[in-house]
C-alpha cells in the first residue's frame, strides 16, 4: 500500500530490494548504490520487527540482509549525514518492545519522532466502532477500518508522510 501510494499518486521513485534489483546482481552492491542515489529512507516497523521474546528466528538469511540494509542506511544517515530517515510506526510500541530496538533507530525515534499509522487509524476506530457482539468480530471490524482510514489520501498519516518526503522537482 505504501509503495503504491508514493509511486502512483505522488510520483516518487522507490527502490525496493528484490523488486527493483537486477537478477544475479550482488545484493551488497545494489543496496549501496540505491542508498547513495536516495534522498530519503523509509523505515517501516512494528513492535516485533527488530525481534522480541516471541520472535526467536533472528539468525535467518532474510534478517541478516535486512540488518545489513539498515546498518548501511543508518551509517549514511547518522555518520555521513547524506540521507534522511523517515520512521513509520505501524502499531503502538510498548516499552518492553523498545528494549529490542537497535540504538540507531531509538536515537532517530527520540530525536525526530515517527510517523504513526496507528494514531490516524485509532481515531476512526473510536468514532465508528459502536457495535456490540463478539470480540473477534469487533477486532475484524477494527482491522478493516484501519485499512480504510489508511487508504484515504486526505488522512493525517499520508499528509504527515508527504511532509517529510523530498520536494519533487524537475532535474
Amino acid at each position: 500500500m505504501l509503495p503504491q501510494f508514493l509511486e502512483e499518486r505522488c510520483g516518487y521513485k522507490l527502490f525496493i530490494l528484490g523488486r527493483d534489483s537486477l537478477p544475479g546482481q550482488a545484493i551488497v552492491d545494489a543496496v549501496e548504490e540505491s542508498i547513495q542515489a536516495s534522498r530519503r529512507l523509509i523505515l517501516v516497523y512494528s513492535g516485533t520487527t527488530f525481534g522480541s521474546q516471541g520472535h526467536s528466528d533472528r539468525n535467518s538469511p532474510k534478517d541478516a540482509w535486512q540488518s545489513f540494509e539498515r546498518q548501511t542506511a543508518m551509517h549514511s544517515a547518522l555518520l555521513e549525514g547524506s540521507l534522511q530517515v523517515i520512521l513509520v510506526e505501524l502499531e503502538k510500541i510498548t516499552p518492553t518492545q523498545l528494549d529490542f530496538f537497535p540504538e540507531s533507530v531509538l536515537h532517530l525515534r527520540n530525536r525526530q519522532g515517527a510517523v504513526c499509522l496507528w494514531k490516524s487509524s485509532r481515531l476512526r476506530w473510536n468514532r465508528r466502532l459502536k457495535c456490540g457482539g463478539r470480540r473477534e468480530e469487533n477486532e475484524d471490524i477494527r482491522g478493516q477500518l484501519a485499512l480504510v482510514s489508511s487508504l484515504s489520501t486526505s488522512s493525517r498519516f499520508w499528509k504527515e508522510l508527504r511532509y517529510y518526503m523530498p520536494v519533487r522537482g524537475k532535474r
